[in-house]
């Protein structure tokens, strides 16, 4: 009876465990998801939905977001693309390319790009999306997968590769900034942009 007790304890152990564990960054970057959340708009009082969709195929992220109806917006970011820049628009595509260390009076339309995909994405899809961050397959976890990378291309001047190595956490051991993008220097392509020589410290 003691055995089996204690059997069942290591069980449920080994499971809890499983369950908490963070997905690492490389099955983050290979992952395919599409990502739709919605919350009520307090300005209309309820009647209106804000919306985000966020869309991921491997290295490319797609985010979407709509509010009171007319108000559409969609950034297309492809992380495992140089120079480090954002494909802004719905019908025609706008090239917003980086340069430099934002706020930035050179690159002024990536920088407002930049800080408006982050507010958006924490504002409208961190805090409603359900489910845990440690988990790749809820909403969550998948909000929080493009989070992470898009803070570490579009803040941190990372070019990800889907061909490194990398077994590594999407959260690091010690408690960070959840704006400060993860360190994981096996699964990047070392070469920085020419034309920018920030440091990899910046946050998203």
């Amino acid at each position: 009876m003691l055995l089996l007790k204690y059997s069942t304890t290591i069980l449920f152990l080994l499971v809890s465990s499983s369950a908490f564990s963070m997905f690492s960054e490389k099955e983050c970057l290979d992952a395919g998801f599409t990502v739709d959340v919605a919350h009520k708009d307090k300005i209309t009082f309820g009647m209106a939905k804000t919306k985000l969709k966020v869309m991921k195929d491997k290295c490319e992220i797609i985010v979407s977001h709509q509010k009171l109806k007319f108000l559409k917006n969609q950034w297309k970011i492809d992380v495992c693309r140089e120079p480090v820049h954002i494909k802004a628009g719905l019908t025609g595509v706008e090239v917003l390319k980086k340069n430099g260390n934002c706020p930035n009076k050179s690159a002024p339309d990536f920088c407002e790009a930049l800080v408006k995909i982050r507010e958006i994405i924490q504002d409208d899809g961190l805090i409603f999306a359900n489910g845990e961050k440690e988990n790749l397959t809820t909403d969550h976890g998948r909000i929080y997968c493009a989070y992470q990378l898009l803070g570490g291309y579009l803040d941190g001047n990372r070019i990800y590769s889907r061909y490194a190595k990398s077994t590594k956490s999407m959260t690091a051991p010690t408690p960070v900034h959840p704006l400060t993008p993860v360190e994981s220097t096996p699964s990047v392509d070392p070469v920085q942009p020419a034309s920018d020589k920030q440091t990899e410290d910046g946050t998203f």
